[in-house]
């Protein structure tokens, strides 16, 4: 008798185990609750509680909360701050027209005024600067920064 016991007493501790990492706890108890039943009554009773839980159906989540709660997400990673780059516009300037793996390919940078360089790539000639306010001043130019096609295809 101690034997059956426990061996039901393991049963039990197994579907509770089961029960708690399942998403659906609630029809794995009914179900727990009508196996471990000893009177078939009490079972039967069950069993019809266990139809109710399968009958019912599933409550779906807030969609107006779950757009909310995304919403929100993603606003918290817009605010985050972007990290300084190591590198200065001096030394993204440097590197390119001083480059000789440039120079070898055909590209040529030549000074035109205060960070302005005319650019020979190609056959063809572009106006670049390195720095944002140049940029601002005379967006004609081209700002040699990620985005711009000329500065990716000299990187990529």
């Amino acid at each position: 008798m101690r034997k059956h016991e426990a061996t039901r007493g393991e049963k039990a501790q197994q579907c509770k185990e089961a029960s708690e990492t399942s998403s659906s706890t609630k029809w794995l108890d009914v179900v727990h609750q009508a196996a471990m039943a000893a009177d078939p009554e009490e079972q039967g009773v069950l069993f019809s509680q266990f139809e109710q839980v399968m009958d019912t159906p599933m409550s779906r989540p807030n969609l107006e909360a779950m757009v909310a709660m995304n919403v929100d997400a993603d606003l918290a990673k817009v605010r985050q701050p972007i990290p300084s780059s190591p590198l200065t516009c001096q030394d993204i300037e440097k590197l390119f027209t001083q480059s000789h793996i440039l120079k070898s390919k055909g590209t040529e940078f030549r000074k035109i005024d205060n960070n302005i360089w005319e650019v020979l790539y190609q056959h063809q000639t572009y106006q670049v600067t390195f720095y944002p306010d140049n940029f601002d001043e005379f967006p004609s130019l081209r700002l040699m920064t990620w985005g711009e096609p000329l500065f990716e295809k000299y990187v990529i």
